[in-house]
């Protein structure tokens, strides 16, 4: 299987590693450039946002959920560091001119263990946040203490460390779609997309 990302429309081999194409779908190039670029203005947006919580006085830093969604964002966007130039793209998504990147490729085994961990822990750090505020509005609860601070981070980092842990384990992460590396078709309904939902259905009702 030629991989994705080794054919190009120029004729100088020295310029086929700087300026590839999509074989497939050469005219989403752009489109998957532009989300690559709006994924890393994302991602320092929120280490500005991060650190910009941890600079406020300690009485200003009343919201913990806030710090640790701002860090599952920037795993989650800081993802399309892995593709953001031609080099660096086809290092991440091919294992060499022939095949496509698969979990013997640590940089695409990593782009998918950001992927998992930072799209689980994104949507369980906004439901800690819905479920806070519905304790204070509704219950008159203003909670606090280091027991409930304990099982937020078991919930929302444990949650998606495990199934971050599993995904590299399982050695099926290999190049999806697009520009992005992820487990395959037959784990990522198991690792992703239907234990987010089960997790954050609560939160919809």
């Amino acid at each position: 299987m030629l991989c994705s990302m080794s054919v190009s429309r120029y004729s100088d081999p020295s310029s086929d590693k700087a300026n590839r194409s999509e074989v497939l779908y050469p005219s989403y190039g752009p489109k998957f450039q532009v989300a690559d670029i709006l994924n890393v203005v994302s991602c320092i947006l929120c280490v500005i946002l991060l650190v910009t919580y941890l600079l406020l006085p300690t009485s200003s830093q009343a919201n913990y959920p806030k710090v640790c969604l701002a860090i599952a964002l920037i795993m989650l966007n800081g993802a399309g560091f892995f593709t953001l130039t031609g080099p660096i793209r086809h290092d991440t998504l091919c294992n060499d001119s022939l095949s496509s990147a698969n979990y013997t490729n640590w940089r695409c085994a990593w782009q998918s263990f950001f992927v998992v961990v930072g799209a689980h822990a994104a949507a369980l750090w906004v439901s800690v946040r819905v479920y806070t505020l519905f304790a204070l509005v509704v219950m008159g609860k203003t909670g606090g203490g280091w027991k409930l601070f304990v099982a937020e981070n078991l919930f929302a980092w444990g949650i998606p460390l495990v199934f971050g842990i599993t995904t590299l384990a399982s050695k099926e992460t290999r190049y999806l779609y697009g520009r992005w590396c992820g487990p395959n078709l037959n784990l990522a309904p198991a690792v992703l997309y239907y234990p987010i939902i089960v997790l954050t259905y609560p939160r919809g009702c």
